[in-house]
């Protein structure tokens, strides 16, 4: 790279395309896997070109706690799609898409585990039971939590 020459770099993981914020999250292979997997989980379409329409997706679907766990979903989503990215950038190694699902299911589960919430809904304890997420302690008198430590990564 040349002083005030910006050379934009192949995408580390299919040599496909230039290296886009679009292209990693959104188009890159296993990112479309994941959106498609993740569309599956949710009975809705989460195959999006940007974070901002699928954001747009979840405010038009979910509220409440529900709203926020998807939200969870996708930032957990995201981050492992970065590190799939970094360690194939970096470290020359790269996780099958399975592998990769299984990831992120495990990171939700615990992340969600952790928080303990009340879902009312039978679509929503669908969603739970896909990520093998616990609601039982939410029901023998622990309190309900609600936080919107979330929404600064989102805004």
């Amino acid at each position: 790279m040349k002083v005030g020459v910006h050379l934009a770099s192949r995408c580390s993981n299919c040599g496909n395309s230039f290296e886009t914020l679009q292209h990693v999250f959104f188009q890159f292979p296993c990112a479309l896997i994941v959106w498609s997997w993740l569309s599956n989980k949710v009975k809705v379409n989460l195959v999006r070109d940007s974070l901002s329409d699928l954001l747009h997706i979840v405010v038009q679907h979910w509220e409440g706690d529900l709203h926020q766990m998807v939200i969870c979903i996708i930032i957990r989503s995201i981050w492992h799609i970065w590190l799939l990215r970094n360690n194939s950038k970096h470290n020359g190694t790269c996780l099958s898409p399975h592998a990769l699902l299984a990831c992120i299911a495990g990171s939700i589960t615990l992340s969600r585990n952790m928080r303990l919430c009340m879902i009312h809904s039978w679509h929503d304890k669908s969603i739970l039971h896909d990520f093998d997420i616990k609601t039982s302690m939410a029901t023998q008198g622990f309190p309900k939590k609600r936080s919107g430590t979330l929404l600064w990564i989102v805004l």
